[in-house]
């Protein structure tokens, strides 16, 4: 039951043909009444494993998407941490304070998805690390958050 931050890892393998690849990264059990909040991504292609340090230099445009969620009285509502590169180079993403991992428990599905439109034409992995620290999400009231129509005045 950590009570200080901590960094969980895997690796993804997008294969050539395909777009993106989920990855479940192993949350570490909290105490009662908390949960693990994320505070960092951190996602790089692979370059020694493989022959991928010869095809990460056709990495197109890519992305990571972590699942983290806004806790509200009764209800929570996903709002991805996410990063973007536009191409073999390193991305990270953090929230300091930490986000819900919402409803999930013992595994995070993170993915990394290609954006450039098309298929992957070589294969590329993706060293994967979550960083995070277990304690209480913030939840906010729903009344704070309903937001109003302006009455715009019209001008004659």
């Amino acid at each position: 039951m950590p009570s200080e931050s901590i960094t969980t890892s895997a690796r993804g393998v997008i294969l050539q043909g395909q777009t993106y690849v989920d990855v479940n990264v192993c949350l570490p059990a909290c105490r009662s009444g908390e949960e693990f909040l994320v505070q960092g991504v951190h996602v790089g292609p692979e370059i020694v494993i493989g022959a991928t340090s010869l095809t990460a230099q056709y990495l197109p445009l890519w992305g990571v998407s972590v699942p983290v969620y806004q806790r509200y009285t009764g209800a929570s509502v996903q709002v991805a941490l996410t990063a973007i590169s536009p191409g073999p180079q390193h991305v990270w993403a953090t929230i300091p304070a930490g986000q819900s991992t919402g409803p999930l428990s013992g595994l995070l599905p993170v993915r990394v998805t290609l954006l450039s439109g098309g298929p992957a034409t070589h294969r590329f992995e993706f060293n994967i690390h979550v960083t995070g620290i277990c304690g209480t999400a913030f939840v906010c009231s729903q009344r704070r958050t309903l937001q109003r129509p302006s009455r715009a005045k019209r001008r004659k």
